[in-house]
């Protein structure tokens, strides 16, 4: 009867902390000019919201000093969304203040939400160089312009 409780009770808490693992959330953040900054999880597929006529940006865990970068997996829908570029500058989390090799950090992404409804931004983790390489992560997110 133990065997069979400690069995139920291992298996409740595999299965409560997967389900925590699942249910990451993107964290919300404001820039100083009160736009929308979404850092988003390690899983692969998010949630966020934004109003229509904003400018928002998409933070993403990554690792240039490898090589790989962010790139779209399909077009942006331009009747929900306009891609605005890409931020430059380095954000990354307790930074010495030198890049070091093979140090993650954060590609920025600057949208402008154009109307409502709801559209998807498909992004890939890949070598720009390297053509017909299958890509070693994926990201959907799904966008609701209100």
């Amino acid at each position: 009867m133990k065997r069979v409780f400690f069995i139920f009770v291992l298996l409740f808490l595999l299965v409560f902390s997967a389900e925590n693992i699942i249910t990451e959330e993107v964290k919300v953040d404001k820039t100083r000019d009160n736009l929308e900054v979404f850092t988003l999880p390690e899983g692969s597929e998010s949630s966020i919201k934004v109003n229509a006529g904003e400018e928002f940006f998409i933070r993403i865990k990554s690792n240039i000093t490898t090589g790989y970068s962010w790139e779209f997996a399909q077009p942006v829908d331009k009747d929900y969304l306009e891609f605005l570029g890409k931020i430059d500058k380095e954000e990354e989390d307790d930074s010495p203040g030198e890049r070091l090799l093979g140090a993650s950090g954060f590609e920025t992404l600057k949208f402008k939400a154009l109307a409502s409804g709801q559209t998807v931004i498909a992004l890939k983790l890949v070598r720009p160089w390297e053509k017909g390489v299958e890509p070693i992560k994926t990201r959907k997110i799904n966008v609701t312009v209100e």
